[in-house]
């Protein structure tokens, strides 16, 4: 089994022609092929778990391998979803007509059971594997000890499709930042203090510890654009084409998490320069008259 592997879809695919995909997981053996993605978790609006659907759409094709010796064709397409919204994404996606799978679509849950060795539970929530043995192991549920798992499972935040800047700014924020901050002065009074950090450190970092293996992900442009808007919430400052000096502390969230308070202060942000719009007009109108 590999987490991760490159492939490149064929003229033919009904979503993306000849690109380059990165699928979360691939299993291999000499019975099947599985090709698919794995989620932690969904934004809550659900017109955005149309993303998860074209990405998984992408696998659904005759898909030429980079990376390992071996072509897919007659393979099975697999989402393993956190078991706290795999019966919610199975009835989205049974009331969607929009992405219709010719290949065998099967959605795994996963959850984790807290016995002297941990073990992450894998079982069959929509669909059917081919390979009869798999869907009977997954159909009655398999135990895997986490330790096998886990470390590739939990450190996926980055997938072919760009993510919500927010949600890319809150990783940067959180995972990327946060090991560089004197933890003492962050967590004291809140103060903040200056990281000077650039697009390709950030990337090195992101890339190593957050996307599959073998990738370039996340790409340099989705990291710029979060970067930007720090600069425009006045978290940060931009010093060059590639070079910033975050204004790094505890946020006042005030109870809510990190995402929101971001996107709260984009929506603010975004508000006063309408209004500003709106008031210069008017001014212009006054003006003439």
């Amino acid at each position: 089994m590999f987490i991760s592997n490159k492939f490149v879809t064929s003229v033919s695919n009904e979503v993306a022609q000849q690109r380059e995909v990165t699928p979360d997981i691939v299993g291999c053996s000499p019975d099947f092929v599985v090709v698919g993605e794995i989620k932690k978790s969904l934004p809550r609006e659900q017109q955005y778990w149309f993303d998860v659907l074209q990405q998984l759409k992408k696998y659904d094709d005759d898909l030429d391998a980079k990376s390992n010796n071996f072509n897919t064709g007659d393979h099975d397409i697999v989402l393993i979803i956190h078991h706290t919204l795999s019966r919610a994404f199975k009835k989205f996606f049974e009331n969607q007509k929009e992405y219709i799978f010719k290949r065998n679509f099967v959605i795994v849950e996963f959850g984790f059971s807290p016995n002297l060795e941990e073990k992450i539970f894998l079982r069959t929530e929509y669909g059917k594997f081919k390979n009869k043995k798999l869907q009977n192991m997954l159909e009655n549920g398999l135990p895997i000890p986490v330790n096998r798992v886990v470390d590739e499972l939990s450190k996926l935040k980055f997938i072919d499709n760009e993510p919500p800047v927010v949600y890319t700014m809150e990783v940067i924020w959180l995972h990327a930042l946060g090991p560089r901050s004197p933890l003492k002065r962050y967590r004291v009074g809140g103060r903040k203090f200056e990281i000077e950090v650039s697009v390709d450190d950030l990337h090195s970092t992101l890339n190593r510890f957050f996307a599959p293996k073998g990738t370039d992900l996340p790409r340099r442009a989705w990291i710029r654009s979060a970067l930007d808007k720090f600069t425009e919430i006045g978290l940060a400052v931009r010093k060059t084409a590639n070079t910033y000096t975050i204004k790094y502390g505890r946020l006042p969230t005030k109870g809510r998490e990190i995402k929101e308070f971001l996107l709260w202060k984009l929506f603010e942000k975004e508000r006063k320069i309408r209004s500003k719009s709106g008031f210069e007009e008017q001014k212009r109108i006054n003006d003439f008259y």
